[in-house]
């Protein structure tokens, strides 16, 4: 069964208009697009067929086994894909690993990005130019003196950069990216670049809790991506697999017992018969098993993690900062 959704737009200041200009959909301005989310914080719902109006979790619920999976164990989605329109640059940040955000009642947040648009210049700050102690990283964010040792890239159209948690990351303004994460909305903000909200505030930073899940020997790069069958293995990791695929006349998917996720990057197909044009995302019911897709088009499919999440030890470092409020950090002011 393929299923269409429908996404829920979350509004920072950071966002812009890219939504609208370039798929003719939502709020200006807005800064994400949540196209497959079933999260307590945010969830997309189904738009067509006999689920119409239900969340993903509650389509599930509704029609049993073979949902997610052929095996009855999963009944949650398990990953979030959103679209993220960068205006402006966001915070520098970081997210944890499943021990640490099981704490705020979260799961831990890996994620992959994939470059839609970008302005010339554009990138991605992700991880540091050389290692740096604890202590150093402190020191150098007291004296607001951390940029320089933080490691760019520029992005492209088609570049993709993997980030397991841990990761010190920042998106760059100008950048239209597609994401795919483990089904989590913890983040914890390192600087926000001396930026004010509209109220003229400065926004809460997390640094003891940062400096907690943050490793800061864990390098960031492009992915080189690998051959497969109709396009790249993007990743292949315990949360998610990612692949960039390219239909040029007719091609067949294969649900192999879960689910698949589909969005459309350009061009226009079908798939099964259901209207797959740029900007669409669709949902593949894991017992479908073999679809077609029909037509030009280049388009992700994303499937989710193959095994439970699993813990990622944190530091122990312990930050002498001052302590942030108890409670989580979601990420709709990132």
């Amino acid at each position: 069964m393929v299923l269409r959704l429908c996404p829920c737009y979350k509004d920072i200041l950071w966002g812009g208009d890219a939504f609208s200009r370039i798929f003719g959909r939502g709020p200006v301005p807005s800064a994400e697009s949540w196209e497959a989310a079933c999260h307590h914080t945010g969830s997309s719902t189904i738009t067509d067929g006999p689920y119409d109006g239900l969340t993903l979790d509650e389509a599930a619920a509704a029609h049993g086994r073979g949902f997610y999976a052929l095996s009855a164990r999963q009944t949650r989605l398990d990953v979030l894909f959103k679209l993220i329109d960068a205006r402006d640059r966001l915070s520098l940040q970081v997210h944890p690993g499943d021990e640490q955000a099981a704490l705020e009642g979260d799961l831990g947040k890996t994620e992959l990005w994939y470059t839609l648009a970008s302005r010339p210049g554009a990138g991605v700050y992700v991880g540091l130019r050389r290692p740096l102690s604890p202590a150093r990283f402190e020191e150098l964010l007291r004296a607001d003196a951390l940029e320089p040792f933080l490691n760019f890239i520029e992005l492209a159209p088609g570049d993709a950069v993997f980030l397991p948690a841990g990761l010190l990351h920042a998106i760059g303004g100008g950048l239209l990216l597609a994401e795919i994460q483990q089904n989590s909305n913890t983040t914890y903000r390192v600087s926000d670049w001396g930026r004010l909200d509209a109220r003229g505030a400065a926004r809460e930073l997390h640094l003891d809790k940062a400096l907690l899940a943050a490793d800061l020997t864990l390098p960031g790069e492009k992915l080189h991506k690998k051959p497969h069958p109709g396009g790249s293995l993007l990743a292949d990791c315990p949360y998610f697999q990612a692949y960039e695929l390219v239909c040029a006349s007719r091609a067949s998917n294969d649900t192999d017992g879960r689910y698949d996720l589909l969005f459309c990057v350009s061009g226009s197909a079908t798939v099964d018969g259901a209207a797959f044009a740029a900007g669409d995302t669709l949902f593949v019911t894991a017992d479908t098993g073999v679809y077609t897709l029909s037509g030009c088009a280049t388009y992700l499919k994303f499937k989710g993690g193959k095994e439970p999440s699993r813990p990622r030890p944190t530091s122990g470092f312990t930050s002498s900062l001052t302590a942030q409020p108890a409670g989580p950090y979601w990420n709709k002011n990132r």
